[in-house]
């Protein structure tokens, strides 16, 4: 069987069914049952499924969020001291007067 696949589509059907080792009625069940052994079921494995917090964990792996979630850390702390200085200062004039 060549396995030269390239381009298969553009072959005219006759080729394509040559170069795959096929013929217009399909294989013959010998031949099935022989690619069968050689190549196994035409089967996709399952993914391991990963939990949700794997999942929501797994989005910071790029760059770009992590360069993107700096700025916003520092503009938090940068507004919760800023808040918490300016809540002093209102509590202490309410304490002095």
């Amino acid at each position: 069987m060549n396995t030269g696949l390239s381009f298969w589509t553009s072959q005219p059907p006759e080729r394509a069914l040559g170069n795959l080792g096929s013929t217009p009625q399909g294989l013959s069940a010998a031949e099935a049952a022989a690619r069968l052994k050689t190549y196994g079921p035409n089967r996709i494995k399952a993914k391991k499924k990963i939990g949700i917090v794997l999942l929501f964990l797994s989005q910071f792996k790029s760059p770009i969020i992590l360069i993107l979630l700096f700025p916003a850390l520092v503009a938090i702390l940068v507004l919760y001291i800023l808040s918490a200085e300016v809540a002093k200062r209102i509590f202490y004039k309410k304490i002095k007067s």
